[in-house]
């Protein structure tokens, strides 16, 4: 049984305070998008091999079958279709341009990698400690680092309006409510923290959820978030703990 809405934001309209271009948020947009095209769009490779080789197989980490470390890393510029990139990156955007702001280009990429790497140990532990039960199916995507960029947003800038759309899950399709809604960036982001909460819950005491999408993944790298301090400029950890406008 899933939950009945979900908020998806597309656009934090708030001025940044160093740099106008987030040229590390652009970048991993191009990177991952330039991938994609050039992986699958023509059909020329087997994107099942691709996956189970450069995906995070939780069976391949335990056993330390091929570089399962490096794995974690190629898994997050992997994306199953269009409809999965473009959610990733849309999230991403809304998102990621205050925190690499915040953090500087460079930091900014690092904690985006340490999101996505958290993501996976929670994956993979849940595997190992024998909570989950299929180890062989490849986890692939951005989502767990882009949810740890949400974590961190929302460690920083909680009162910041978000613009999105609810989504309705009535039981038989997705209906998209047609109006612009805005609301505090702690809001849609606890609301998301729920969501990943509530299905990784069914994902670890149901065998079989057929849900296909990585909600521990998701819920490791939002936790992660909490560690944005280690990547903050000085000036605005300094900001946040004074606390002053960030």
């Amino acid at each position: 049984m899933g939950l009945p809405f979900s908020f998806i934001p597309y656009n934090d309209n708030n001025p940044v305070r160093y740099r106008t271009l987030p040229w590390g948020t652009l970048a991993l947009i191009l990177v991952n998008t330039v991938i994609h095209l050039a992986l699958f769009r023509y059909h020329i490779i087997d994107k099942i091999m691709v996956w189970q080789v450069y995906g995070t197989v939780p069976v391949h980490h335990v056993e330390s079958w091929g570089m399962p470390g490096l794995s974690s890393v190629t898994a997050m510029f992997l994306h199953g279709d269009f409809l999965h990139l473009f959610f990733n990156m849309m999230f991403l955007w809304a998102f990621g341009r205050r925190v690499e702001d915040a953090c500087g280009t460079f930091r900014f990429l690092a904690f985006y990698l340490t999101a996505g790497i958290m993501g996976d140990i929670l994956t993979v532990g849940a595997f190992d400690l024998s909570m989950t039960s299929d180890g062989t199916i490849p986890g692939i995507g951005a989502s767990g680092a882009i949810a740890g960029v949400m974590g961190a947003y929302m460690v920083l800038f909680p009162g910041t309006r978000i613009s999105g759309i609810v989504v309705i899950y009535p039981g038989f399709c997705l209906i998209p409510v047609p109006y612009r809604v805005r609301l505090p960036a702690v809001i849609p982001l606890l609301w998301f923290l729920i969501e990943q909460v509530y299905y990784s819950f069914q994902v670890v005491t149901i065998e079989d959820p057929n849900y296909g999408i990585g909600f521990l993944a998701h819920l490791g790298g939002f936790i992660s978030g909490i560690l944005i301090f280690l990547y903050l400029r000085k000036d605005v950890f300094y900001r946040y703990w004074t606390p002053a406008d960030l």
